[in-house]
């Protein structure tokens, strides 16, 4: 029998077994928090800055035909990291606009305007000489130098006569541009023209990070939000990064559906067309309104116009799609008397640094097509 006070040997165990087990949960506890910090703090070193990604390793060999030998392996990896790698930044009103940047091929502004060879840096002098360029990713020029533009090959055409400014910015689009326009006009920023050059990116909204911005929304009013995956952000991040090494990872798509031809708005449905012809109207109307003139420009389509021999960049199901969408708007455009320049790249090939965006080569003739237009008294 155990003296008076003695503790039960059982007792004894079932304690330096809670004891060892508290040691060991503790221990494991600290051993995940300092593999998350430390992977953390691996990733942020290696992932928060620019950094120069081998591209160069990637180009199939139709793209690298397309770049041709002016393009050293170094310099091109410089320039698609400095065009894809910043990404964007909020912008009010219009969603987001592309991030400044500084670097030997690819300036932005901090008002986001590309350079354009012997055009404007940014909206400072914006005056009677002063041409706007609007677009998406292929008139910002993602895949080609400032140089090598449509803006730039503008500018050259045009002569010292004009400052063509380029404006053009990842998925923007004719309601976008629209909005772009009237924000800048009515700040006093008034060019002599305005070209919209537009068909890619048509769509029924502004939808791109609409998502995210409700998200970051309802944060900052002091809604609690958490999720379980945000503690194994790390873990889950570094997955992925593996994931895309092993060549099962597939590239960031849009959340959103970028080539849809039925739209539904507070309720009501309509085609993209009916959409698009209502954004081409108030385009109409704005520049009636803002005194300048303005070309809208119907432009060539990846896989529809020009030479795109590279499936692997631009699938026949990808080339289907788009059919669909520019059979849709074709007849929109040209009843508010668009310049086509969907034949611009005839004879020109390859046409495509991608799957979607033009070489310099396309890039300057659509820019003749653009400023024959700007000479058409008719225009």
């Amino acid at each position: 029998m155990s003296a008076p006070g003695d503790t039960p040997a059982g007792i004894r165990r079932v304690a330096r077994l809670a004891a060892d087990a508290a040691i060991v949960w503790g221990v494991t506890c600290f051993l995940i928090v300092a593999i998350v910090v430390g992977l953390h703090l691996a990733l942020k070193a290696r992932y928060s800055g620019t950094r120069i990604f081998n591209h160069y390793a990637i180009l199939s060999e139709v793209q690298k035909k397309v770049y041709g030998t002016a393009w050293s392996a170094a310099d091109l990896n410089d320039m698609l990291t400095w065009t894809w790698s910043p990404g964007w930044i909020y912008e009010p009103w219009l969603g987001f606009r592309e991030k400044p940047r500084a670097s030997r091929f690819v300036n932005v502004s901090a008002d986001g305007v590309r350079a354009s060879k012997g055009g404007a840096p940014d909206l400072s002098g914006v005056g009677p000489q002063s041409v706007f360029v609007f677009g998406g990713s292929t008139m910002f020029g993602y895949g080609v130098a400032d140089a090598e533009t449509v803006s730039s090959h503008l500018q050259a055409i045009l002569g010292p006569g004009a400052r063509v400014h380029n404006l053009g910015r990842a998925y923007y689009y004719s309601r976008q541009e629209n909005l772009f326009f009237e924000s800048l006009a009515q700040a006093g920023l008034r060019p002599k023209v305005a070209v919209f050059v537009d068909g890619l990116n048509e769509r029924c909204d502004l939808e791109a990070y609409q998502k995210e911005t409700a998200a970051l929304f309802a944060r900052a009013q002091g809604e609690y939000q958490w999720r379980p995956a945000d503690a194994a952000y790390p873990l889950l991040f570094f997955a992925g990064k593996l994931a895309k090494a092993a060549g099962r990872g597939e590239p960031a798509a849009p959340a959103f559906d970028l080539h849809r031809l039925d739209c539904e708005r507070h309720g009501r449905k309509a085609p993209l067309a009916e959409v698009l012809a209502q954004n081409l109207a108030r385009r109409e109307q704005l520049c009636a309104e803002m005194g300048v003139r303005c070309v809208t420009v119907l432009q060539p389509i990846a896989g529809l116009h020009g030479e795109h021999p590279d499936r692997s960049q631009h699938s026949d199901e990808a080339r289907a799609t788009l059919r669909r969408k520019f059979d849709q708007m074709l007849p929109v455009f040209k009843a508010h008397r668009a310049v086509d320049a969907t034949g611009a790249l005839d004879g020109i090939g390859p046409a495509y640094v991608d799957g979607l965006h033009y070489s310099s080569a396309a890039s300057r003739a659509i820019a003749e097509r653009i400023a024959a237009a700007l000479d058409s008294p008719s225009r």
